[in-house]
């Protein structure tokens, strides 16, 4: 069952183009729900439709210009850790291709002007080009590998889902 309608408008006119699902949101739960999708119902055609304009949802990021050169700073989430064996598998691919650096095992902990080392917990990740790069990296490749399956809209205000 067809559950959306979209009516897109090109040079040539309007173009109704027809999806089986619509995700609102382009964060991090977004391009994970898609890709997870995608593997499980290869067939379906989806549509992700995001107000901002890049993907990162909450993982948000700022470029910065210093006199050390372009950096990208997160300004949501600053790392990442993996305790499922599906996204320790993610993690392992994001490694392998530089997306991502093991960063450290223990904070340090202050109580006013005392500083001391926290146990070790679980190994913390961050990426060079903040977190965002990640989901920019999940919707790339669905615009690769399923361009006529997958397509994801920046700056699409939603109004009502109601007809």
């Amino acid at each position: 069952m067809r559950v959306l309608l979209l009516q897109s408008r090109c040079t040539h006119g309007y173009v109704n183009m027809v999806y089986d699902v619509a995700v609102v949101g382009g964060g991090i739960s977004a391009a994970s729900f898609v890709s997870r999708l995608n593997a499980l119902k290869p067939d379906l055609k989806i549509l992700v439709l995001d107000k901002a304009m890049r993907p990162g949802g909450r993982l948000g990021a700022r470029t910065l210009n210093l006199a050390t050169g372009v950096h990208e700073v997160d300004i949501g989430a600053a790392y990442l850790t993996a305790s499922s064996e599906v996204l320790r598998t993610q993690v392992a691919q994001w490694l392998s291709h530089g997306l991502l650096r093991e960063w450290t095992e223990s904070l340090w902990v202050f109580d006013g002007a005392k500083r001391s080392e926290s146990a070790k917990g679980p190994m913390r990740y961050a990426a060079k080009d903040g977190l965002r790069s990640l989901v920019v990296d999940f919707f790339s490749k669905f615009a690769v590998d399923a361009p006529e399956k997958i397509e994801y809209r920046s700056r699409t205000a939603i109004k009502s889902l109601d007809e």
